[in-house]
């Protein structure tokens, strides 16, 4: 028996909302760090969600269990500043992609083809360019602890 029509809108809106409010908590604990301590974090709760994604929909792939996986595996195992850029720089282009595949359409346009709503559309592309500022910040310091080395 299939889930009733409401108990999916209220996880879609539920996981709508999650993604500016996880920002928030990302940008507020990494700027509060003043280093990317808490970015393993972020990257361990954005890897679940890929995977969420996988097992349970609504993607067939998603480029962020790699990605994040990667930075997680690099920070857990003690590797090098250079190696933590890389695998910073590995989910600054996820997002990137992201940014591109939902924002050179209108919102209309995107929400139509993706089957959600225009609110979604706007968000998401909300979420990946602070998802990418947050990236790219992340790399920035593990680029000059690499060079201070």
């Amino acid at each position: 028996m299939a889930p009733p029509a409401t108990a999916n809108k209220q996880d879609g809106l539920t996981l709508m909302l999650l993604m500016p409010v996880s920002q928030a908590i990302a940008w507020n604990a990494l700027l509060n760090d003043r280093k990317p301590v808490s970015a393993i974090y972020c990257a361990a709760f954005y890897w679940l969600w890929a995977m969420k994604n996988l097992l349970k929909g609504p993607l067939k792939a998603d480029l962020g269990v790699a990605s994040f996986a990667g930075y997680v595996g690099a920070r857990y195992w003690g590797a090098s500043s250079r190696m933590l850029f890389g695998a910073a720089v590995f989910i600054c282009v996820n997002y990137a992609m992201g940014l591109a595949l939902v924002g050179m359409a209108p919102p209309k346009v995107v929400a139509k083809k993706l089957k959600k709503s225009e609110a979604w559309v706007q968000i998401f592309r909300a979420y990946c360019a602070t998802a990418l500022g947050y990236w790219i910040l992340v790399a920035y310091w593990h680029w000059l602890d690499w060079k201070a080395q």
